[in-house]
């Protein structure tokens, strides 16, 4: 039976994990403190820890740190709990660190057990054949093929009672700069190995059009669409792309739509929403992160 350990100083949230945990064939321990968490995974490695951002004294994200910063911890999947919604900071924050994953308080279960479960299984598979789990080698090519995928994502999610994201992301080129269409080509092909690294094991991720990528990510757009957004924007506006001897400064804007496991849309009707709030962004400026409202 693999073991989770729960992190979290509020003995309720503990206690109303435990037994749906062990419904499903995971035995749960408890640890308080982050101090109290290390000495624990020092004793025995868990299969995985669910890691609250807000603790006594050391937080979360310090404890992620010292976790994979050990290498008896470090290949122990961290899935952090943060109880703000809005806080897409936080969530950057702790996949940078490291984390696998990231929840919202209070935890939808059904999806609290498919993000376990899939980090117990990757974690599995890296000790049984010495590797990583191979994502999918490359993006979908195509609008067409990308919207096939999203109509077997959404009635997944559908099954699951889960949520279900859809990111759009377009690159924009600095005003002024004119550049040839060979080496518009050169950039984004220099680029989209770099914005696909930002997403998780588990997103999925297609080259819809020229300019544009998007993904589907089973979790809400506010954090988990927000914080991928941030994380690719940051890529890119990072990046140093050179061509004909002069750094060309780049930028993306994206667009979020989001579909709730009661009456989500059809696959078309939520790419359209992502298009719609990323032609938002495009109107109001670089770096823009627009999410898809009603009458959009």
């Amino acid at each position: 039976m693999p073991v989770v350990l729960v992190v979290d100083d509020n003995p309720a949230s503990y206690e109303s994990l435990v037994d749906v945990l062990e419904m499903h064939g995971i035995k749960a321990r408890w640890a308080r403190t982050g101090e109290e968490a290390l000495a624990q995974v020092e004793k025995e490695r868990p299969d995985c820890i669910l890691l609250d951002t807000v603790l006594p004294g050391m937080d979360g994200f310090e404890v992620c740190e010292k976790l994979k910063g050990r290498p008896e911890s470090a290949d122990v999947p961290v899935i952090f709990l943060t109880g703000r919604r809005s806080d897409e900071a936080a969530v950057v924050r702790a996949l940078d660190l490291g984390a696998a994953d990231f929840l919202i308080k209070p935890v939808r279960i059904p999806e609290l057990i498919a993000r376990l479960q899939a980090a117990i299984r990757s974690r599995a598979l890296r000790e049984s054949t010495g590797r990583e789990p191979t994502p999918e080698p490359g993006p979908i090519e195509g609008r067409e093929a990308f919207l096939s995928r999203l109509v077997q994502e959404l009635e997944r999610a559908a099954r699951s009672r889960r949520p279900l994201t859809c990111v759009t992301v377009e690159l924009v080129f600095p005003p002024g700069v004119a550049l040839t269409a060979e080496e518009g080509a050169t950039i984004k092909k220099e680029l989209l190995p770099q914005v696909g690294a930002c997403r998780r094991q588990d997103d999925v991720w297609g080259h819809t059009e020229e300019k544009c990528c998007a993904f589907i990510l089973a979790t809400s757009a506010r954090p988990g669409g927000q914080a991928l957004a941030e994380r690719i924007r940051a890529r890119v506006t990072r990046a140093k792309v050179v061509v004909g001897g002069r750094e060309i400064p780049l930028n993306i804007v994206a667009g979020l739509a989001e579909a709730s496991p009661e009456g989500p849309p059809t696959a078309a009707e939520l790419l359209r929403r992502a298009d719609a709030a990323v032609a938002r962004s495009r109107a109001t400026g670089p770096g823009t992160i627009t999410c898809w409202t009603p009458g959009m």
